[in-house]
């Protein structure tokens, strides 16, 4: 379910058009727990609180007071991961190791004035193939314990490493890749390439390095917003990464560059619009298509099979019909970005063939794992799931038509 007021709260510096639509949700808001819940759950809270007071919208007394509390929280939470991030990069300095910040460890920093308006869950840092198990087995000597969450054996991170330190866990992900292997696959990553473009940036006293510019764009934009169907649909407070690092770097990217070597990223980022407004003070007008500016589409994200279960959405009352529905045509926002289309053409493409394709690459993989007897037989029955059933006869039949 969609928070607008949330939405609008999606960036870190606002702007008069921006408080003027803020103002007119505080006053149609009849649930501000709510709204403080959805913030936790989207890491923005900090964010919330910051705009809410700036604009001097009109919201509830106890919703202040909470939103303070929570304010001092992130504070203290987001000074001891920083400090530890600060011991953990200097021991990895002295063995000549050699890490890129990736998300919010270097976001915090590179998008905002206040590291603490951009909450994380966890530290994420990319190493060159042949130095994460060494950059991992430091921490273990540090007192890291790995999680017992399991993950497939060619993932693109190790196990995450916990620590307690002042009553707070400290997650850190070590990474040698920054992609899963699946649809809807990404771009190559060549960890030098990477080193030869980086940016720097200071962790407390202590010097790190992170993405350039126009790869963190990429990086965000992919992550985000392009994750495989099954994972978890992207957060608010990755509105406000790109958008924020947007439109402080406005001048200083190579916006022709980005159009040819990342078209993805360069059609989908004026389409965070639907979400929250631009600054124009920031960014041109035109940044923006015309007929975007002419049509606010509702942004919502894809919430079809497989990103939900089959037996929760029969549970909330679905018909099969239902179920297509929502997997196959999804808000016309959530194809527009996570295709990175622009033109009706190649939008019809993707709604026809790309889409369906990623599709039945899911119901292929998920079918090795029913109970679908005897495959070479074709005549044989599946036990239960009629529609997967038929969805899974499709797909073994039509996927290998398709690139895998």
């Amino acid at each position: 379910m969609r928070s607008p007021l949330l939405e609008l709260c999606a960036r870190a510096t606002g702007h008069q058009e921006q408080y003027k639509l803020l103002h007119d949700q505080c006053q149609l808001c009849k649930d501000w727990e709510a709204v403080v819940l959805r913030a936790e759950k989207e890491g923005m809270t900090p964010l919330l609180s910051k705009h809410l007071a700036e604009s001097q919208a009109s919201y509830p007394e106890h919703i202040r007071i909470l939103l303070d509390f929570l304010d001092k929280r992130y504070k203290h939470h987001t000074a001891v991961r920083l400090q530890v991030l600060q011991e953990v990069l200097e021991i990895w300095a002295e063995e000549q190791l050699t890490p890129l910040l990736i998300k919010g460890a270097a976001l915090c920093h590179t998008a905002y004035a206040d590291p603490a308006l951009r909450p994380m869950r966890d530290m994420d840092i990319l190493f060159a193939p042949n130095e994460a198990v060494r950059a991992q087995r430091l921490l273990q000597s540090l007192a890291f314990v790995p999680s017992t969450a399991a993950i497939p054996a060619d993932h693109h991170h190790l196990p995450a490493l916990l620590k307690t330190v002042q009553g707070i866990v400290i997650c850190i992900e070590i990474h040698h890749g920054m992609y899963p292997n699946c649809p809807p696959y990404y771009p190559e990553v060549n960890f030098d390439k990477l080193l030869a473009t980086s940016r720097k940036l200071t962790i407390g006293t202590t010097g790190a390095l992170t993405l350039g510019d126009m790869e963190t764009l990429d990086y965000i934009y992919q992550h985000a917003f392009r994750p495989p169907l099954a994972y978890e649909s992207f957060k608010l407070i990755s509105v406000a990464d790109l958008v924020s690092l947007t439109e402080k770097n406005l001048g200083n990217l190579d916006w022709p560059r980005i159009r040819q070597k990342y078209p993805l990223v360069y059609n989908a980022i004026p389409l965070m619009h639907h979400v929250v407004p631009w600054d124009f003070t920031k960014v041109p007008r035109d940044f923006v298509p015309q007929r975007d500016h002419r049509r606010r589409l509702a942004p919502r994200p894809f919430t079809g099979w497989p990103n939900r279960k089959l037996r929760e959405m029969r549970a909330e009352g679905l018909g099969y019909g239902r179920v297509l529905f929502h997997t196959f045509m999804p808000s016309l926002w959530w194809f527009r970005v996570f295709y990175g289309v622009m033109t009706w053409s190649r939008l019809l493409v993707v709604i026809l063939i790309t889409h369906p394709r990623q599709v039945f690459w899911w119901i292929r993989l998920y079918c090795q794992f029913l109970p679908l007897g005897d495959r070479q037989s074709r005549d044989q029955p599946v036990p239960a799931y009629p529609l997967v059933r038929r969805l899974a006869m499709w797909a073994m039949n039509i996927s290998k038509y398709f690139k895998n």
